[in-house]
Parts: structure tokens; C-alpha cells; sequence
């Protein structure tokens, strides 16, 4: 399947569907996902880069490249979200997963049977190889809804807010 990956139990499908996950806190939510990743140890130097500039470009290298509206988003707190569809190894669709990256870190929220299983077999997929990652850049701006844009007392033609990814040797968006 283009855009996606396989694991053990699951394949995941990158999706440019919003869908609208609970992200209240539940057993599919885990708000410390990049620093898990982070404390794994595995990871290459990211030269004072976000966590999310190593996570983006690491399924980047996954489902074969990002597609455009995945390069391009507009969003609050110049975070990126990437869905993931998450299917069984019968290809059956079992829920959605949405993994949200910022300076901050990387959270992801899943809902699906046995989310606990789903997340730990994601995060087994990035850190397989570390540094295995494809070239992607990820530029996050502010909404671009006029309506919006004045309500949040922004100029509709925002500029970047944030980038993330790995470009010429070097991850993105560091300090």
C-alpha cells in the first residue's frame, strides 16, 4: 500500500482524513510518546533539533515520502498532525491514530482495540531504524481562515511558524 508501513500486528496508513480523535486523556493517548522515544537512547544526535523533526522525517522514510498537504499545514502552536488509519494484518480497519508533533515534543492519540499494543508496535517501527529517515520539510502556519485570522488577530498571509523535518544531512527547527 503507498503511504503506508507494516508491523508485527498492524499496518498504518498515512491519512489526510481529520478524525476528530478524544484526545481526554484514555488509555490511547500518550502525551510523552517523543520523550519516550527520546530516552530510548536510539536516536541520532539532532543537533539541539525537536524530537518532531526526527519523528516526521522517520515516517517520512516509512510510508515513502509525505504528500503535499502533509508538508504543508496549517495549525494552532505551530504543531503538525499526521493521521495515521491503522488496519490488522488481514488489512481489516481497526481505528485511527494521529500522531501531533511540536518544539515541545511528540504526543499521539489512538483509538483503537487494544491501544496500549498499537503504540508501543509505532514506536518499535520508528525507533527499528533511527536513522533510516527521508529528506521532508513540514511548514506549520497559523490558520489561514480569514474569519479566524481575525479573531486570532493574524494577518491572513501568516508567515512559517514552525518547520520540521531533515534536510542536506541536518534536521530542522533547531536552536
Amino acid at each position: 500500500m503507498a503511504g503506508a508501513f507494516q508491523t508485527d500486528s498492524f499496518w498504518f496508513l498515512l491519512s489526510d482524513e481529520d478524525d476528530d480523535l478524544d484526545w481526554a486523556g484514555g488509555p490511547g493517548t500518550d502525551e510523552d510518546f517523543g520523550r519516550r522515544l527520546a530516552g530510548s537512547g536510539r536516536l541520532p544526535d539532532l543537533a539541539g533539533a525537536p524530537v518532531a523533526s526526527w519523528v516526521v522525517a522517520r515516517l517520512a522514510r516509512l510510508v515513502g515520502r509525505l504528500p503535499g498537504w502533509a508538508c504543508e499545514q496549517h495549525g494552532d502552536e505551530g504543531a503538525y498532525r499526521l493521521p495515521l488509519l491503522v488496519f490488522g494484518p488481514d488489512r481489516s480497519h481497526l481505528g485511527g491514530s494521529e500522531v501531533v508533533g511540536d518544539r515541545a515534543g511528540v504526543a499521539v492519540c489512538c483509538e483503537c482495540p487494544d491501544p496500549a499494543e498499537v503504540l508501543a508496535e509505532l514506536a518499535a517501527a520508528l525507533l527499528a531504524e533511527p536513522a533510516a529517515v527521508a529528506e521532508c520539510r513540514v511548514e506549520v502556519r497559523e490558520a489561514e481562515d480569514e474569519a479566524e485570522c481575525e479573531l486570532q488577530g493574524l494577518d491572513p498571509d501568516t508567515r512559517v511558524q514552525a518547520v520540521y523535518g531533515f534536510e542536506r544531512g541536518r534536521y530542522l527547527g533547531g536552536v
